[in-house]
């Protein structure tokens, strides 16, 4: 699809993408303000600037699963995007993320053939309360990929089978409200404690010791990285200790010395 192509169509409302399209070019779709849903097929590789620019009343966006990765340098701040489905890798501008900063994101759905997300891909959507992942490995992140409000307020879906892969990997692991995808069937875990590293289901001294020995080089068989990293910065060392001391006085439990 060429630059302008359909640019300023306001009557636009639904549009079906050619299978075999690789380019939507420059501001193809700027202005499109009666477009609502739009579908992105797998062999598009480019999505160039402001292709899908003051689509006003655009609502959901999907990405269809794909093995190329997509790069894409739209912003959506003027659509009321609430639902996105992204089936692959993206790259887009440097600080820049198609799918950051938007009020309205309520619902985000990341694909099976995703293996990485980009720094800041997701962070600023403050609304965002339902995060799936059909990946079966965690996928790799960069920097600041959510908000912190994120990871209290959204439940992030998983399948059963890859539950250890994401609460070992950051920054999946950060999200307080796990909910395992099986067949159907979804059982909400609210347990995973930040801070819990012994696993025990509540944060003491146990938990200091866990990390000390840690850092020590002696884990216990029970260790679980992702919560013992209480300041999620991928790494385990004094800061979490003393992460943890301010959670427990803050609990109003008593710390021994040793």
């Amino acid at each position: 699809i060429s630059q302008y192509e359909f640019v300023g169509l306001k009557s636009l409302k639904a549009l079906e993408l050619p299978r075999d399209l690789k380019t939507i070019g420059c501001q193809a779709f700027y202005g499109c303000e009666a477009l609502t849903t739009i579908s992105i097929p797998e062999r598009v590789t480019v999505i160039d600037e402001d292709a899908f620019g003051l689509c006003r009343g655009l609502a959901s966006f999907v990405i269809e699963d794909g093995m190329e990765s997509l790069y894409i340098s739209n912003s959506f701040l003027d659509s009321p995007l609430s639902e996105v489905y992204v089936g692959r890798n993206l790259d887009y501008p440097e600080g820049h993320s198609p799918f950051s900063l938007l009020s309205t994101l309520s619902r985000l759905t990341i694909g099976k053939t995703v293996t990485k997300v980009g720094d800041g891909q997701y962070l600023g959507n403050e609304n965002l309360t339902d995060v799936t992942s059909y990946a079966e490995m965690a996928p790799l992140a960069g920097e600041n990929i959510f908000s912190e409000s994120n990871y209290g307020a959204a439940i992030l879906h998983i399948p059963t089978a890859s539950c250890e892969s994401y609460r070992g990997t950051y920054p999946w692991y950060r999200f307080r409200n796990l909910s395992l995808m099986d067949e159907g069937c979804e059982e909400t875990i609210t347990s995973f404690v930040i801070g819990d590293a012994s696993g025990d289901g509540d944060v003491n001294t146990a938990d200091v010791e866990e990390v000390k020995d840690y850092i020590m080089g002696y884990p216990s068989d029970t260790f679980n990285f992702g919560k013992a990293d209480v300041n999620g910065d991928g790494r385990v060392n004094a800061v979490d200790i003393t992460k943890l001391v301010n959670i427990i006085m803050e609990n109003g439990s008593s710390i021994d010395s040793h």
